[in-house]
């Protein structure tokens, strides 16, 4: 009978980031073929991305604003 360890915190978090990428790779393959076949869709993924960037900025920089902000006092605990 052979004891083994679980798996640690770091190891799942690493299987999950492989898979993550491997996703990521495949998928990016599969949209450069078919901007190949259909030239349009870059279109479809320029315009996708921009969406992405535009929300992902927005969300980078209201957070760091509000970060910085100190919620106001509530004048009832007095």
């Amino acid at each position: 009978m052979s004891t083994s360890r679980p798996p640690s915190h770091l190891q799942k978090n690493a299987s999950t980031l492989m898979a993550l990428t491997g996703v990521l790779f495949i998928t990016g393959g599969l949209i450069a073929l078919v901007t190949m076949v259909l030239p349009q869709f870059l279109f479809v993924v320029l315009v996708f991305f921009a969406f992405i960037f535009i929300i992902l900025f927005h969300y980078l920089a209201w957070g760091r604003w509000l970060s910085k902000q100190t919620p106001p006092e509530d004048e009832t605990d007095h």
